[in-house]
């Protein structure tokens, strides 16, 4: 399932409508996201969160783990090495981070971790601005790729 958050400008959005599958749009803020994620079905096998980080500028941050504000941690049960090959053949810049952040994506991550019990990744993406052109279809083609191709979890494919 590809998740982002809500807005007509927000480029997390505008990636998920032009993605095939499942998808759904969280609201923005923190008490909707809340609502948001406890409807969400986990008989979809992932979740892809996509959110929005103002510093990036053609390049995607592969989240490994997110915090809580008890500062518990709980890591992507995901093959992240397959998201890293895919975008890398892409010729898309990335690089791979824990999330420790108290923004609302980070809240969501941490949700999301623990719904689909480890079963998801936050892929923060650039601003509208920076996510166009060449980068936006490089973007747009590897994520189907994903999406055709699954991941693996455990050593399991979980979507085929």
């Amino acid at each position: 399932m590809w998740i982002g958050f809500k807005g007509a400008h927000n480029a997390s959005c505008l990636l998920v409508r032009a993605l095939p599958g499942d998808r759904c749009l969280l609201t923005n803020s923190f008490a909707g996201l809340q609502w948001d994620i406890a409807a969400l079905d986990t008989a979809d096998p992932d979740a892809i969160l996509f959110g929005v980080d103002k510093t990036l500028q053609e390049e995607v941050h592969i989240e490994t783990a997110a915090h809580n504000e008890a500062g518990e941690r709980c890591a992507s049960q995901l093959d992240l090495r397959h998201i890293h090959e895919t975008f890398a053949a892409a010729g898309i810049p990335h690089h791979c981070a824990a999330c420790h952040t108290r923004s609302l994506c980070g809240v969501a991550y941490w949700q999301l971790l623990e719904k689909f019990h480890g079963r998801a990744v936050l892929l923060p993406i650039p601003t509208v601005r920076y996510c166009r052109g060449d980068f936006a279809v490089r973007l747009v083609q590897a994520c189907s790729a994903l999406s055709g191709e699954g991941f693996l979890l455990q050593g399991t494919h979980f979507r085929d």
